[in-house]
């Protein structure tokens, strides 16, 4: 799968910032496999090419530096991002069960918060991310040959991370 995503941002003030992105989604799948039958000396052979090309979920953020970044202490910024499901979410020109062409979105929206702060002691830096995403129901066709859409909720998803970085200039 590769994604070259489209981005738009714009800083309303010092502080405060609005990002849009936009991917285009280009996915391959190849699937093959054989099924050996020595009962009755038979091998059956499937294989299968999908593919799907087109527009992804774009997905808005807006970012506020809550805490700006002075000599002695942290910055803390707060993020807050919506994706909206724009991509196709359904499968398409569907003729069989391994043939048809992959959908580009989702099929749900989705909501995050944010919270990043960091601290420079140059030439070094510490920074941590703390992220909850939350997801919301959707519905989509699951198996191309069930014409009916799916009701689902993908999990919701809880990230920490954190870095120690050695900075090699101060730019």
């Amino acid at each position: 799968k590769y994604q070259y995503t489209f981005g738009l941002r714009y800083g309303i003030s010092d502080r405060f910032e609005v990002d849009v992105a936009l991917p285009l989604v280009n996915q391959k799948i190849e699937n093959y496999f054989v099924l050996k039958m020595p009962v009755v000396n038979t091998d059956f052979s499937v294989s299968s090419k999908l593919k799907g090309i087109g527009i992804g979920d774009l997905n808005l953020t807006l970012k506020y530096q809550v805490i700006p970044e002075k000599e002695k202490r942290i910055t803390l910024t707060i993020f807050g991002d919506v994706t909206f499901p724009t991509g196709q979410k359904n499968p398409t020109d569907i003729k069989d069960f391994n043939d048809y062409k992959l959908p580009t979105g989702t099929g749900y929206f989705s909501s995050g918060l944010w919270v990043y702060a960091r601290k420079i002691m140059y030439p070094y830096s510490i920074t941590t991310l703390l992220n909850y995403n939350y997801n919301f129901w959707g519905s989509k066709i699951m198996d191309p040959e069930v014409a009916t859409p799916t009701k689902f909720k993908k999990g919701d998803r809880f990230m920490a991370s954190g870095s120690f970085n050695f900075h090699l200039n101060d730019w």
